[in-house]
């Protein structure tokens, strides 16, 4: 049986080296490595086999942002530098005096900032203590959204869509929280990691994320020591990062946990640090090996487990093809991902091969991302701020950087339910409700984001037909046959909108 499918395979992928894609593989092909359709790259793929198809997406792939960091973010940033120096008793005069100026410098950079919160802020300047909670505060009500805000504008700029979609995977995967992080600027710096690494090697990912200041924090590294080990980072690393539960014990847990002892960030730098006298140097048995293991081995030992190619497999399976992988062939391209030494671009170039992959068209719900950028880049929308559309996509259910819990967002069906589902119709039809685009001066953000969202966009629909017409625009905004009825529309703005507003947008 084995043999037989590996010669179908074989032959499927011989074809696909040699043939070109069709227009609805093409455009499958860019609904699941991006976010859209996008006319002139559908005429280049028409011209490629499937094989020069991800050659070309890989080949774009990014490893930093185009989008420049915050402003916020580095004065943010050096505030907590110098509020810990307090907190420790060496913060000098001329420090002392630069923690207000630095903090109304970012007041300043949000002028519709709400006048309870800036008069709380400006009271609490002189005290750092006090200033740490006014921070808090400032970073639930505004900051997040604003670096929300920063990651939606990547995923527009982007001439690489895979690179965010794979970031946001892995900061699903490797789910940390703002919410108990409370430090952005070190949630920032996560996401920095996520991108370089985020098709590059697994091995590089683990390790960089395993001692990154965000994840060491989420998951109170800082608390284990070798007197009373701490099970939370020993346990997510087994369960959700690489083995998968079930593959491994209790005992295995509470092993790893003492080899982790001791994994701590230093506050004034944020690297990571191994505390010597915190740390347990027993004998550990991990997964029936024995030694005097440190973190850092028991990575290694986790990564030579099998396991945990087939776990990371069957997850990007789920991303890009269904939400059941096939386990044959998922163990057949685990084995080449494990060999290659976990390298993410073997894993996805395997993954694009399989006629699965092609044969999936509209079985993937849209998360929340994928249907408010999908929507914008598709339709050439322009938003004066996306910070509504980061409003939005938390009210949908998918808040970045903040993931409901350890195990990140379900995905899948639960993206949609009664509630969100007339939500994402309500959304969509604020966004093609056009009315007078107004200046960024008049929009005060702050009172109610989502209401901002018809006066900030502008659509040129006859611009957007350009040569296509209404049939061929059809396949592009739907992945599948529509579900309603289309009634005839003399405005194509009206036309477009039943579209979006049919249940075949939300899918993918």
């Amino acid at each position: 049986m084995k043999i037989l499918y590996l010669f179908i395979l074989s032959t499927f992928i011989l074809s696909s080296e040699v043939h070109a894609l069709s227009a609805d593989h093409a455009r499958h092909f860019q609904r699941r490595v991006g976010y859209h359709v996008d006319s002139e790259f559908q005429k280049s793929l028409l011209k490629m086999t499937n094989k020069q198809a991800v050659d070309h997406v890989l080949s774009r792939i990014k490893t930093t942002a185009l989008n420049p960091s915050r402003k916020w973010v580095k004065k943010l940033e050096e505030i907590y530098l110098l509020i810990i120096k307090a907190k420790r008793g060496f913060l000098s005069k001329e420090e002392k005096k630069r923690i207000p100026l630095l903090a109304k410098n970012i007041i300043d950079m949000f002028p519709k900032i709400p006048k309870a919160l800036k008069r709380k802020f400006n009271q609490n300047l002189t005290d750092p203590k006090k200033l740490r909670r006014s921070l808090n505060m400032l970073t639930n009500k505004i900051l997040s959204r604003d670096l929300q805000a920063w990651w939606l504008e990547e995923m527009i700029l982007t001439d690489s869509p895979l690179t965010e979609r794979m970031t946001l995977f892995w900061h699903n995967h490797f789910a940390t929280s703002y919410r108990k992080v409370k430090v952005l600027p070190w949630v920032y710096k996560q996401n920095i990691i996520l991108r370089r690494h985020a098709l590059g090697n697994f091995k590089d990912l683990l390790k960089a994320i395993s001692t990154d200041a965000a994840m060491l924090w989420y998951l109170d590294s800082n608390k284990n020591v070798k007197d009373a080990p701490n099970e939370n980072f020993a346990r997510e690393v087994m369960e959700l990062f690489t083995l998968g539960e079930g593959n491994y014990s209790e005992k295995d847990i509470k092993e790893a946990a003492r080899a982790f002892t001791g994994w701590d960030f230093d506050r004034l730098t944020g690297k990571f640090i191994l505390r010597i006298k915190k740390h347990d140097t027993g004998i550990k048995n991990i997964l029936g090996r024995k030694g005097n293991f440190h973190g850092d081995q028991v990575l290694d030992i986790l990564l030579k487990n099998k396991k945990t190619a087939i776990f990371i497999t069957s997850k990007i399976w789920r991303e890009f093809i269904s939400p059941s992988p096939k386990v044959d062939k998922v163990n057949i391209i685990a084995d080449k991902f494990y060999k290659s030494g976990y390298e993410i671009k073997v894993l996805l170039r395997e993954i694009f091969a399989t006629d699965e992959f092609y044969s999936s068209f509209g079985n993937l719900i849209k998360s929340p991302t994928d249907l408010l950028i999908g929507t914008l880049k598709q339709f050439n929308i322009d938003p004066i701020t996306l910070i509504p559309y980061a409003v939005a996509s938390g009210r949908l259910g998918q808040e970045l950087f903040n993931p409901p819990n350890v195990k990140g967002w379900p995905g899948g069906k639960k993206w949609i339910n009664t509630a969100t589902y007339l939500t994402r119709k309500d959304i969509l039809s604020r966004i093609f409700r056009v009315g007078q685009r107004k200046s960024k001066e008049k929009i005060n953000i702050m009172k109610n984001p989502m209401k901002m969202m018809s006066s900030m966009s502008a659509i040129d629909m006859e611009a957007w037909l350009g040569e296509n017409d209404k049939s061929s625009m059809l396949k592009i905004i739907l992945p599948i046959k529509n579900v309603n009825t289309l009634k005839k529309k003399k405005k194509l703005l009206a036309w477009t909108r039943q579209l979006v507003l049919d249940p075949a947008y939300q899918l993918r």
